[in-house]
């Protein structure tokens, strides 16, 4: 798959069964066609991977499985993936539902933010979706805006489809080595809505979209985003901070602040486990905004009304890349000056980080790509949100995006609307001062251990507790102190296995799976010792078939024995 490959073109027939119509997106991976499926007069949206894509080692591979993967997803809030093959060019290609309408991404552009019941509206279906591929071991790794499909179905507003599962995985060309599909150390994402533990390269699950929806939230209430820095890299920074992402006071005091404050939490153990179960919450924001309930009526920007819980930190603005401390492997003291000494050695520190988790290239070879209109997913080009200073997402103005806030606690400094330093709660809260002199970066070591996990037979789904690692086999990476972890393998037909693995002298670990036991039920009615009405006459020679049934065949033979003379 390289210098031979030819572009299929408008008009021709891919796989003797899809006739391309028009062009609908290109990006610098991938371009999207409308075509009709031949036979069935259906029009599809066909994806077509450019050489360059195809070309990287181990891609055509893992476009395939994770192909297969994808086709197993049938709710409706998900996109339909029909087929998948090789054109007659040599280019890889995908079929898949075609659909009207636009990308979230879209209609913020237009719209700015969105009321708090459209936003759970849309979110809510979002999570319907995440919930049947987290069933299959799917993460999709790659939500935003850009892969929300809208659109109106039988007279429905803002039916969802959500786009690319199990496909931005496919395509993960960031330079890591990855085999297996659900390996670890792949950080292929977005980094304005990438969860700190997919961007150090650690253990993803269902808690890393759950991360990634919460921002998406944040855009279509606030119409700004939420963690968003320079460059990659200081967006980086930024969802690797230990502080809270900052959530305005209007919005915190919301029914759904108290969601959001859970689903962002930066530790996965304090995040929801389960999409399901953030629906319900969701659900429950829901019945609030209904009459009888305090707060704006449905369909109003929510301007207050609600409480957050007692003692939780609320924050106004953007998280601000001039105070942050990194989580994890690196951790960093405050900075409030907005000079630009410190900022050499904090890029040499992430530089350092992210290089360990294989995430830099990927960062090195962002590529800012067209929209796909009308159609279908976007064509896995890389970062596709605006970037700063583009003027699309801080187009409304503030007072109009979020309104004024009020300081509750009077003793507690708050971060400004400008970003700068100050946040409420913590330990140690520090003051609004006038920066002095920068903070040095401080590099705290994290005890990290690398097991290899393995299967007989593989591509056993493994777990720790309700965090999935990923399928066998992979190289799982534990972090925190060297003591002992409880790990789970489990695949369809065969038993679920329960191993320990002690940090403290890491082995490799390999498990012989136990296939599932025939059910007692299937010897019970293939044993006639256990039912003798059903006994085989073959097996009695003796029997002789021309008497009574019901007599012991047995008892009349013995009868029938003459004594001797």
């Amino acid at each position: 798959m390289d210098a031979g490959m030819k572009i299929p073109k408008i008009g021709d027939v891919v796989a003797s069964r899809f006739e391309l119509v028009s062009e609908l997106g290109r990006g610098g991976f991938g371009v999207v066609y409308k075509a009709t499926q031949i036979g069935m007069n259906r029009p599809v949206a066909l994806k077509v991977l450019l050489p360059q894509a195809a070309s990287v080692d181990t891609v055509a591979e893992r476009f395939t499985r994770e192909a297969q993967l994808a086709k197993n997803l049938v709710h409706p809030n998900t996109i339909q993936l029909y087929d998948f093959g090789e054109t007659d060019g040599g280019c890889l290609f995908i079929a898949m539902e075609y659909l009207d309408g636009e990308t979230l991404d879209e209609l913020l552009k237009r719209e700015g933010q969105l009321p708090l019941d459209r936003t759970i509206t849309i979110c809510s279906q979002v999570l319907k979706s995440l919930a049947e591929a987290h069933e299959h071991g799917i993460i999709h790794r790659d939500l935003k805006p850009a892969n929300i499909f809208l659109r109106e179905l039988v007279g429905e507003k803002d039916f969802v489809k959500v786009l690319d599962f199990g496909i931005a995985k496919a395509l993960n060309l960031d330079g890591v080595e990855e085999e297996k599909l659900t390996q670890t150390g792949s950080s292929f994402g977005t980094p304005s809505y990438m969860a700190p533990e997919q961007i150090r390269g650690l253990n993803l699950g269902p808690h890393t979209d759950i991360y990634a929806l919460a921002l998406m939230m944040m855009k279509m209430l606030t119409g700004k985003t939420a963690v968003e820095g320079g460059t990659p890299i200081e967006t980086a920074a930024l969802q690797l901070s230990t502080s809270p992402i900052p959530i305005p006071d209007w919005l915190a005091q919301s029914p759904l602040g108290p969601v959001l404050v859970k689903a962002l939490q930066k530790q996965v153990e304090l995040r929801y486990v389960h999409a399901l179960e953030m629906l319900q919450d969701l659900n429950r924001a829901a019945m609030m905004l209904q009459p009888g309930y305090p707060g704006s009526p449905s369909g109003q920007i929510y301007t207050g009304g609600f409480t957050p819980p007692s003692g939780q930190l609320v924050h106004s603005g953007q998280l601000n890349y001039n105070s942050l401390q990194l989580s994890g492997p690196v951790s960093m003291a405050s900075q409030q000056g907005k000079g630009s000494g410190w900022l050499v050695p904090v890029l040499i520190g992430l530089i350092v980080l992210l290089i360990g988790s294989g995430v830099v290239v990927y960062f090195l070879v962002l590529k800012k790509g067209p929209e796909e209109s009308k159609a279908i997913a976007e064509t896995s080009s890389g970062v596709t949100d605006t970037a700063p200073g583009s003027g699309t997402s801080g187009s409304k103005p503030e007072s109009e995006a979020k309104p004024q806030l009020e300081n509750t606690a009077s003793d507690e400094p708050v971060v400004a609307d400008n970003g700068e330093a100050g946040q409420r709660g913590g330990t140690e809260p520090s003051e609004v001062t006038e920066p002095t002199e920068p903070t040095e970066l401080v590099l705290a070591e994290m005890p990290r251990y690398e097991v290899p996990l393995n299967s007989v037979p593989e591509g056993a789904v493994v777990k720790v507790g309700d965090t999935v690692l990923g399928q066998t086999p992979l190289v799982a990476t534990f972090e925190g102190d060297a003591d002992v972890r409880m790990v789970t393998f489990s695949t369809r037909g065969f038993e679920t296995m329960t191993v320990e693995v002690d940090l403290s002298n890491p082995k490799p670990v390999a498990v012989t799976m136990v296939a599932v036991a025939v059910p007692k039920e299937n010897h019970r009615k293939k044993d006639p010792a256990k039912d003798p009405s059903k006994k085989d006459p073959k097996k009695d020679p003796k029997k002789d078939p021309t008497k009574d049934p019901t007599k012991d065949p047995e008892k009349t033979e013995r009868k029938s024995i003459p004594l001797p003379d």
